[in-house]
């Protein structure tokens, strides 16, 4: 009897989920189907897929997009694997990621990219413990419900996920898409569009939780023997002028940390280590396109090679 009613609940749960991703108005933002693209991909890569692999990204959309585990492999002959993910923004959600790649395997090396807006979001534990469908669903229930009624109530009841949306492209000077990579690289196909910059008079205020949390993935990896390395990821020059104190600050308290934990922190947020006036390695002024990318990774590569650093392990 148990199992039936453990059964019927399941079923109401998918049901209720599958309602509501009716009810969600589609987004015009293509950093959000992307999004939506590379969770489910890593949802499942995080079930059992990861066993086998050597090196291990973390973090979010600028890790998402920065990240080529094929270019990487061109100076670094290791299997690697892209877990950043847009959306995940908090240091608790980087932290809940690692916890399952090394429940289900031990890779050689993670990478984490850590970057100035993430430190500020202060973490909501009860958000997810393992991140599901269900519960964001049931959050768009508790937030947007009456909303989403409406709108289509406005919309002669037409549900909105089938209505034809017109994506938002003022970030880009070109856009020719994305691409998700089976290694979980997002693939930018597209080229910044240098006057659209975001966080504008946003300052670097790292929350108390984020602090405790990075410094749980620093701990984590030692414990379990995995080398760690941090980087921040290249920004465009006008991101970076907008955001230049906040970027600094950043810089320095990272630097703390690293000299801290020992750990190696790489910051390619610097003119003098990423051509980062080059518009043309850009998808939008905060995240790297596909040759951006490529380049990038090839450095970090490189960098990481230049320091000799290995696993505990080895």
């Amino acid at each position: 009897m148990f199992v039936i009613y453990v059964a019927l609940f399941v079923c109401l749960v998918m049901g209720i989920d599958r309602t509501l991703t009716l009810l969600v108005p589609p987004s015009n933002s293509v950093f959000a189907h992307a999004t939506t693209e590379k969770q489910q991909q890593l949802e499942r890569k995080l079930d059992n897929a990861l066993r086998d692999v050597d090196v291990i990204t973390i973090g979010s959309s600028r890790a998402q997009f920065a990240f080529s585990p094929k270019a990487f492999a061109e100076v670094r002959s290791v299997r690697s694997y892209n877990a950043g993910v847009g959306g995940f923004v908090e240091t608790f959600m980087h932290y809940d990621v690692l916890r399952r790649v090394l429940a289900q395997g031990n890779p050689k090396m993670i990478i984490y990219f850590v970057d100035d807006i993430s430190l500020n979001y202060d973490p909501r534990e009860e958000k997810t413990g393992q991140i599901l469908h269900a519960f964001r669903s049931v959050n768009v229930l508790r937030t947007g419900f009456l909303g989403a009624v409406s709108a289509m109530a406005s919309n002669g009841w037409q549900v909105p996920a089938y209505r034809p949306v017109e994506l938002k492209l003022t970030p880009f000077t070109s856009y020719q898409g994305y691409k998700l990579h089976t290694d979980g690289w997002v693939e930018g196909k597209g080229v910044a569009n240098p006057e659209e910059v975001r966080h504008k008079g946003v300052s670097f205020n790292p929350s108390e939780g984020a602090k405790a949390y990075l410094r749980y993935i620093i701990e984590l990896c030692q414990e379990n023997s995995v080398s760690l390395v941090l980087v921040s990821a290249p920004v465009h020059e006008q991101h970076l002028k907008v955001g230049l104190i906040r970027i600094v600050q950043f810089k320095k308290f990272m630097t703390q940390i690293s000299s801290e934990f020992r750990v190696p922190f790489f910051h390619f947020a610097d003119p003098g280590k990423y051509p980062l006036n080059d518009t043309s390695l850009f998808f939008d002024t905060s995240h790297l396109n596909e040759k951006g990318a490529r380049l990038f990774s090839r450095r970090l590569a490189k960098a990481i090679q230049s320091q000799g650093i290995r696993s505990p392990r080895q």
